[in-house]
């Protein structure tokens, strides 16, 4: 997974890895604060989300 986050003129980037198969939730800053996608892959992969409205 690769996170960005404004920071001045740029991004600040960082990459998590994941395991083939595994779930993940963001939470907190990494919810709020960064963007976040999936590195391309020739393989299937399924995206589901769920979603509360925060106050």
């Amino acid at each position: 997974m690769r996170l960005r986050r404004r920071e001045g003129a740029g991004f600040l980037r960082r990459n998590a890895p994941l395991a083939c198969g595994s779930a993940y939730r963001l939470s907190g800053e990494a919810r709020a604060d960064w963007e976040h996608s999936i590195t391309p892959m020739t393989a299937l992969r399924y995206s589901i989300t769920f979603r509360t409205l925060a106050a």
